[in-house]
């Protein structure tokens, strides 16, 4: 009987201590579910603080819309939170035209980086380079400031100037008037050179560019029956709507995958396809 009163007892002490371990990660996930919640009304307390002790009055919507951009920069270059009126803004480009400066821009490292100087801008004309550091817009410094609050000062009235202070590689700080132009995107250019076609795609951003390509691809073959081939210039493409660049590849694809979209689940997975017999070039080299 001794025997049988040891291992029941050893199967008591290991019930225990395998319940003891149960509780503990129950709690574990417990307190994992509660922090962001915890973090939450820290949040909550410092907006109030915030509100109640800063040396002028603040606007809460401001505040709010600050703390929600910084969270999403935090992740990726690419992340923005866009307010109303930035969204408008956004949707006006992608209609291809509004008033500005003809950059495309991103935040890095607290600054305005450019992306590239869209054709036929007036920065671009003025000499603005991709990889230039916009630090200040008319004197008054933007490093830090939201991305979306910085275009904003960029763009305006036609005709209106606007000071930059560029930071270029390996130089001094220079600064860089540019009068506001009515921005219309041009995504596509092309021409003929003899017997190949030559076709600029410089963004993606518009909502044309699939058809503007499309129809210069069949413009080359209408001119010049005897077509050769056809380079694609990208050069400092800032990229844009993803459906565009399906459209824009698929003219020179004969079907197939372009590009998937792959989410944190396994089964969130969006596949772009061309059409079959998209092929606009129909097997002629391509130089890109």
């Amino acid at each position: 009987m001794r025997p049988m009163r040891k291992s029941l007892l050893i199967g008591t002490v290991c019930f225990a201590f395998g319940a003891g371990a149960m509780a503990y990660a129950d709690q574990q996930v417990k307190a994992a579910k509660a922090e962001p919640y915890r973090m939450i009304e820290l949040f909550g307390d410092v907006l109030v603080t915030v509100k109640q002790r800063y040396v002028v009055p603040v606007d809460d919507k401001k505040l709010i819309q600050a703390a929600i951009q910084g969270m999403l920069s935090s992740l990726d270059p690419h992340s923005n939170y866009l307010d109303p009126q930035a969204l408008n803004d956004v949707r006006d480009e992608n209609r291809g035209q509004y008033g500005g400066l003809g950059l495309e821009v991103t935040s890095e490292e607290g600054a305005v980086k450019v992306i590239t100087p869209m054709d036929g801008g007036p920065a671009g004309a003025l000499g603005m380079q991709s990889g230039d550091y916009i630090t200040a817009i008319d004197g008054k410094s933007v490093v830090g400031l939201p991305l979306n609050d910085a275009v904003k000062q960029m763009r305006g009235p036609v005709g209106t100037a606007v000071t930059l202070t560029v930071i270029r590689d390996k130089q001094n700080p220079f600064n860089l008037k540019v009068t506001r132009a009515l921005i219309q995107t041009r995504a596509v250019t092309s021409k003929l050179v003899g017997d190949y076609g030559y076709l600029r795609v410089s963004t993606f951003l518009d909502e044309k560019t699939g058809d503007e390509t499309v129809a210069a691809l069949k413009d080359f073959r209408a001119k010049n029956p005897h077509l050769k081939g056809v380079v694609l210039d990208l050069r400092n493409n800032g990229g844009g709507i993803v459906d565009q660049a399906v459209e824009v590849a698929g003219a020179f694809l004969d079907g197939g995958e372009v590009v998937s979209q792959r989410g944190r689940d396994p089964k969130d997975v969006q596949r772009l396809f061309a059409k079959p017999g998209g092929d606009l070039v129909r097997g002629l080299p391509v130089v890109c």
